[in-house]
Formats: structure tokens, sequence, C-alpha cells
């Protein structure tokens, strides 16, 4: 057995063009995934996380610049030709992309699509590869799989794409899945069968699973690991009971508190409380000052926290945050 993690991303930084120029996109980013380790990304829109996962599948957009290490069982890749980024994704490495319209080509059968990777990367003849793809497709739920191998994108609804793309991500059973968004537009119970199928992976093949997700239920249910995200950090990190039962950074207690439930007031049952949210809304890349970049809709800042950025505080051995106030 290899003596390194099956993934290990250290201190990745990510800059993109924008109209304003450069700016920092994904800042010191560093994970590492063991053989059947399940981890969490969660944040607001803008955070970074899709960006990350992009990065780990080597698939920034043009004109891009990244700097640190990605490791994959101890090789570093970040240094990878296109041709060796090719061998790995869909083979070894999959991932649901979080919109199936954009991710599927228009032009061709998902058929075609899904059998696509199983004869690239397992050399499977087009007849066996359109067999196991329809055998894939029923597997996630397409009703009447083999008779709608021929069908296109555009013929199937949001949720049908999306239960299309994990068929393909899983295809070729792999090593690390990484999950953006993986049930949106789909149907509590689609959506619950399609998330114990990757944990069946996870425990039968020990695959490492990567998951994005606003959906808290989902987190806390599917993984061991939590990371939150904001402004392109982790802002805190630990296992995921501790971290959604005892948050500690201001920006993880604000996104908890928001979460829609049914309050009451404590003395009036007939008053539904108002859901608490949080102030403002996540910065522009380009306008992330010195200090703290959750500083402004934060009601612990004073003025360390516009001074300078918070280095990342060890709150126990498991857990971290990213808060001058917990210093």
């Amino acid at each position: 057995m290899s003596k390194h993690p099956l993934l290990q991303l250290k201190d990745l930084h990510v800059q993109v063009r924008t109209a304003h120029g450069l700016v920092d996109a994904v800042r010191g980013v560093s994970l590492s995934l063991e053989r059947g380790d399940t981890m969490g990304l969660m944040g607001e829109s803008g955070c970074g996380k899709s960006l990350t996962a992009l990065a780990l599948m080597g698939l920034l957009p043009e004109g891009a610049q990244v700097r640190g290490s990605l490791q994959w069982q101890g090789e570093e890749c970040l240094s990878w030709s296109e041709d060796q980024w090719c061998k790995l994704r869909g083979n070894r490495w999959a991932m649901i992309f979080q919109e199936p319209m954009t991710a599927l080509n228009p032009l061709h059968s998902v058929g075609e699509q899904v059998a696509e990777p199983l004869r690239l990367h397992r050399g499977l003849s087009r007849k066996a590869a359109l067999s196991e793809a329809a055998d894939l497709l029923d597997r996630v739920g397409i009703a009447m799989a083999r008779q709608r191998l021929q069908d296109h994108p555009h013929q199937f609804s949001g949720g049908q794409r999306q239960r299309i793309m994990i068929a393909m991500a899983l295809s070729c059973n792999p090593d690390l899945l990484i999950a953006d968004e993986p049930t949106t537009a789909l149907d509590v119970t689609v959506a619950q069968r399609l998330l114990e199928l990757m944990q069946s992976l996870v425990q039968e093949r020990g695959m490492g699973l990567l998951l994005i997700s606003h959906d808290l239920g989902v987190l806390a249910r599917q993984v061991q690991q939590l990371k939150v995200m904001y402004a392109g950090q982790i802002v805190e990190q630990g296992p995921t009971d501790e971290v959604l039962k005892t948050p500690a950074h201001p920006y993880t207690r604000g996104l908890l508190a928001s979460r829609p439930q049914w309050l009451r007031a404590p003395q009036d049952t007939s008053q539904r409380m108002r859901l608490p949210t949080l102030p403002g809304q996540v910065p522009e890349l380009h306008q992330l000052g010195q200090g703290c970049a959750f500083a402004d809709r934060c009601s612990w800042v004073d003025d360390a926290c516009r001074a300078s950025e918070p280095r990342s505080i060890p709150l126990s051995p498991t857990r971290q945050a990213r808060c001058w106030r917990l210093s």
C-alpha cells in the first residue's frame, strides 16, 4: 500500500484574469484525502469552491496562473502536460459538474457520451460500452435507459441531465470523485438514491469523495471532514459533526444560523421569527484589502481584523479557524 495520501493539495493559489486584471481567486488552500475519506466544501457562491475543484482536475480557465503543490499518490501534478491530465480525468479522477447542460455535448447522444470514457480508458468495444452505459443510466434512475441511449441532452429534464453527468463520472469506478452540487435539480428521493450510490463506492472501493454543496443536511450525512470557504480561503475546518454543532468562525456561525427552518418566538407560538441573514455579500476579489476578508460583514470586527489578514488558529488537534478573535 502506498505511503502517500490519495490526494494532497498544499498552499494552492489561483489567479484569474478579470476586467480588473489578475485577481487572487483561491488563496492558500490545502487539503488531504486518503482512500475512503469523505470531505465537504461549504460556502456561499463566489467563495472559490468550484474553482478549487477545477484546479484539482487541471481545468482552470485560460490565462489562470496557479502555484502550490498538487500531488496524486505522491506524484506532483501541476506541471503535467494535457496528455497526462487526459489519462487521469474520467478514469482515476472524475468530476460531477454543477451545470450539466454546459458540461454535456448537445451534438452527441447521451449513450455515446456515457460510453466514451469506457472506450477510452477501459478499451471496451462500442457495443459493450453502450451496453454498460445503459446499465449506468438505469442505475442512476433514467427510466427506459436502453431505449434512450440515442437521445440528446436537450431531450432530458434538468434533473435527468444531472443524473447522466453522474453516470459518466462513475463509469470507470474512479479512485477520486469530485462532486460539485451533485443533487441540484433532483427531487429528494432521487437525490438520496444517488448519494447512497456514492457512499457505497466509498465503502466498497475506497473511493475518495470531495463534495461541494450548499446543503448542510447533505454535508452532515455524507462527509467526515468539512472545510468552510470564504473569499478563496479555508476559514474553518474540522470533523463535520464538530463544525456543525459548535461552529467557531463568525462566518460559519452566520451560515448555520441562516438555515431555513420553522422558528417561533419563545413566548408567542403564533408569531414566526424572522430568519437571520448574513449582512452584505462576498467581496469582489479585486476589492480584498490587507485585513480579514469577512471584516465588513462581521459583528466581531475590531481594529486588528482590518489591519492584517488572520492566520489559521488551532482550536484542537482536529479543528482550525482563521479569526483573530479566536486567538
